[in-house]
């Protein structure tokens, strides 16, 4: 209890009231002075508005009984014996309330009857949500006041947003004294997970999780649609480690849209009579088959062939017609196969489309074949061999001879100012045309033959460009000696290519450069000069490079630099397609072959040799030889693999009786389409809300998303209204009952193909039977962190005293002053007036 003021600066003027003894006029008598100050008195205090603030003391008990179906009847029972406790220990002045999570039918009728008549009891379809009791108990409790919460529950909670709560009632004060009743032992199926993305024809995996195995005995787990029918079946199930397992089942998804899932957990033993120990239900959105545009030429029914192995998971349309000049790529087509065609027999046109189509819209290109297609079937230097994870080394083999150079430049004094710089920049220009098998050495003159870099390797580019730095113009010119320096130094190398560069201003001295030319000639070497400055002709130095069979070159600025020709490179033709039996060995990361053993895959009798690209990933390579016969890559937004032998043709004759053949080509097939949806979809769920997030991609660009929710029996219902929040982030939001699954077809407003969303009913909790329990909430934990206590409650206990709760203030009761003291203020004043006329007293001068 205090007395607290809301105007306290009022206050202030009780300093002035002193002063009314002097002013208007002196006070003669003492009890007028007195009535006078205290009447002022009263009027400030009044102005400064005081109240009086008191608390409410009474201590507030709240208990939290969890009834939901979580707990078994013995569990029950132990609870309604701590309730019955906790009411008898509660004071009669305490404040009470009580909260009830689960149906107030299990509850004894006695118990029931004697609960406070502010108890609540929680909606039954909510399951048992911890953090909405919490919450409320925190509610009950008014702020200020003292507080104890009781919790009687085996912690097994439908959702794990008891956070907030716990963290108002810490900083409130007040503890939580938890009862555990301990955590059912049964057999449980906890969690579903499935691929993200399962397409019709393809196949699905799901991993499911169990809880509660002991080592007794085993259980099977069958995976069933709406319909009964069995989809999966596992083997039996037994004990690991902590009764934890997971098991994955696979499936393949024959119809697109919808699929309600069952999972039932079965006993052990075999038939179908097994007892159900416990059942998931949920809902999976299954996609359409991929549209696959297919395009051959030399394998016959090569379009009926491959449909037969890639299964119900790819829609195939044969283009496998001549195409016509200016004939484009269809649309809409998520993968595009080029199967042993030659490049006569697909336009320039259809090749760019289709470049663009990966490139920009995300479109997948397998790219296969064998004596049609890669460099035999003419694509050297074609648009669809540039985008290819491999280059063509079987048509022709580059070869670049070796070649060594000696540069001479003239570094008299002539060559000052601008002429050494240009001079240095085609010496620069011309090194940069050799490899690193090349050889290159530096000669300056300046009145005498210097090496500035004796010859060696064109890799030290650090030393050249060292060498190169450090030339200045100074001293005279003389030529000659430098050139035969130059000559005999190359007559000592061993390379393809020799070739002597002068570079000079054409100041030179006069000395017998034809024969000396025509030797170096003789000897082949290659001898060309550089005229540097602005001079427009030098005869002497045109007839040296006729002499020397080399070429003249004019550099007379920065900005005409000559491209010296220093040597000429060679092809020569490579066997093209290879015969015989060659072994495989897979490589590659397990997206691409699943539970496809890749030690497995049989032998091939022909293929295109090739050679990976830097960044290609190789999948497939011939034993021994490491030539590549599959290999992928990212090209632009999509995605290109390379497959070098005939899928349906004579090279792969031995996989006739590969059993997996087929599953493995439709997984190559399907992680390398695309994705033309053209928005990737997130559903995100909170309580009442929903947010359904769009982010365009590749061919939608300009489009803008469309969704509508499905009514029951999978009907078209409301349409799903998206704004827009960033170029290709579009948002939509709406209100859903949290117990209702959610059903979304969602794709573009210019025709997009379908996307089939589903988010099931609560998707941030779990049901009641499915809780895991390693997601409870740990009551021990909660109990220490509010400062309360934890009993362990599997045993046959009794309610103790209730924790020490903070010393709450209460709840504050506020009750204003002023207006007694301006009572009090005006009586005073009254008493004055009254003093002033009736009392005849003596005044203060008189006494």
């Amino acid at each position: 209890m205090a007395i607290d003021f809301l105007r306290p600066l009022f206050l202030l003027l009780l300093l002035v009231v002193p002063g009314l003894w002097f002013w208007p006029r002196r006070v003669e008598r003492l009890g007028h002075g007195l009535l006078r100050s205290a009447g002022m008195a009263a009027l400030i205090v009044a102005m400064a508005g005081p109240v009086w603030l008191s608390s409410d003391g009474p201590l507030h008990q709240v208990l939290i009984l969890d009834q939901s179906d979580s707990l078994s009847a013995e569990q029950r029972s132990r609870a309604h014996q701590l309730l019955a406790g906790w009411q008898q220990r509660v004071g009669r002045n305490e404040r009470t309330a009580v909260i009830v999570m689960g149906k107030d039918e299990d509850l004894p009728v006695d118990l029931a009857k004697a609960l406070p008549e502010r108890s609540w009891l929680q909606d039954p379809l909510s399951g048992s949500s911890l953090a909405t009791a919490l919450a409320m108990a925190e509610r009950r409790i008014p702020e200020g006041s003292a507080g104890v919460v009781t919790l009687i529950s085996d912690g097994l909670a439908t959702d794990r947003r008891w956070g907030p709560a716990v963290q108002r009632m810490i900083r409130r004060g007040i503890p939580v004294e938890t009862y555990d009743l301990g955590v059912q032992s049964r057999v449980r199926a906890v969690r579903l997970t499935a691929d993200p993305l399962l397409r019709v024809g393809h196949t699905a995996r799901v991993t499911v999780e169990i809880e509660g195995l002991d080592a007794a005995s085993g259980v099977r787990v069958r995976l069933s649609d709406s319909s009964a029918r069995e989809l999966a079946l596992s083997a039996s199930l037994t004990k690991a480690g902590d009764g934890r397992v997971a098991v994955a089942l696979e499936f393949v998804p024959r119809e697109t849209g919808f699929l309600p899932l069952r999972v039932d957990v079965l006993a052990a033993e075999a038939g179908d009579a097994a007892e159900v120990l416990d059942t998931y239900l949920t809902t999976v959105a299954v996609q359409s088959p991929l549209r696959l545009w297919y395009v051959g030429d030399r394998m016959r029914q090569g379009a009926d062939r491959l449909r037969e192995l890639l299964g119900a998971g790819f829609e195939v349309t044969d283009g496998s017609g001549p195409q016509r000049a200016g004939e484009s790529a269809p649309a809409g087509y998520e993968l595009v196969m080029v199967d042993d065609r030659p490049a006569a027999l697909m336009p320039e046109e259809l090749q760019a489309r289709i470049a663009a189509s990966v490139r920009h819209d995300g479109v997948g290109l397998l790219f296969s074949g064998g004596k049609a297609s890669f460099g035999t079937g003419g694509y050297e230097d074609s648009t669809l061999a540039e985008m290819l994870p491999v280059d063509f080394v079987q048509r022709t083999e580059k070869r670049d001879p070796s070649t060594a150079l000696a540069v001479i430049i003239d570094t008299s004094g002539s060559m000052g100012g601008n002429r050494i710089e240009l001079a240095k920049q085609v010496t620069r220009l011309a090194i940069r045309r050799l490899k690193a098998h090349d050889r290159v050495g530096l000669v300056e003159f300046y009145g005498n033959k210097h090496w500035a870099l004796p010859m060696q390797s064109a890799a030290n580019k650090i030393a050249i460009d060292r060498a190169i730095g450090r030339m200045q113009a100074l001293g005279g010119t003389v030529l000659y000696p430098a050139i035969e320096e130059a000559y005999y130094a190359l007559k000592n190398v061993d390379t393809r290519y020799k070739h002597i560069l002068i570079i000079t201003d054409a100041g030179v001295e006069n000395a017998d450069y034809e024969s000396l030319s025509r030797r170096i000639a003789r000897d082949k070497i290659a001898l060309s000069t550089v005229l540097v400055g602005s001079q427009a002709h030098s005869q002497s130095l045109i007839d040296i490079a006729s002499w020397g069979r080399g070429r003249f070159y004019s550099a007379s600025d920065r900005y005409a630099l000559p491209e010296t020709v220093l040597k000429q490179a060679t092809t020569m033709n490579l066997p093209a397609y290879k015969n015989g039996r060659f072994p495989l060995v897979g490589r590659g990361g397990p997206g691409w072959w699943g539970e496809v053993d890749r030690a497995a895959v049989p032998a091939i009798f022909g293929y295109v040799e090739t050679q990976a690209r830097p960044g290609a990933e190789v999948l497939l390579e011939v034993e021994g030889g490491g030539h590549p016969v599959l290999s992928s890559w990212q090209y632009g937004l999509g995605r290109v693999t390379a497959l070098m032998t005939e899928p349906v043709g004579d090279g792969t004759a031995g996989w006739g009786g590969w059993t997996d053949y087929g599953q493995w080509l439709a997984r190559v097939a399907a992680r390398t389409a695309g994705d033309l949806r053209g928005f990737r979809y997130s559903v995100h769920r909170d309580d009442h809300r929903v947010r359904i997030e769009a982010r365009r991609y590749g061919a939608a660009l300009g489009v803008a998303p469309r969704a509508a929710r499905l009514a029951a029996g999978d009907r078209e219902g409301s349409p799903v209204e998206f704004r827009q929040v960033s170029p290709d982030h579009f948002m939509a939001e709406f209100v859903i009952d949290p117990q209702e699954e959610l059903r979304l077809v969602a794709g573009g407003d210019a025709g997009d193909a379908s996307t089939w969303l589903v988010a099931p009913a609560r998707a941030d909790v779990s049901a009641e039977h499915q809780v895991d329990p390693l997601t409870a909430l740990d009551l021990a934990t909660l109990a220490r962190a509010t400062g309360g206590t934890w009993v362990d409650a599997t045993r046959e206990v009794t309610v103790g005293a209730a924790p020490a709760a903070r010393a709450g203030s209460g709840a504050l009761t506020l009750l204003e002053l002023g207006p007694f003291a301006a009572l009090l203020a005006l009586a005073l004043y009254l008493a004055e007036l009254a003093f002033r006329r009736r009392f005849r007293g003596p005044s203060l001068s008189s006494s």
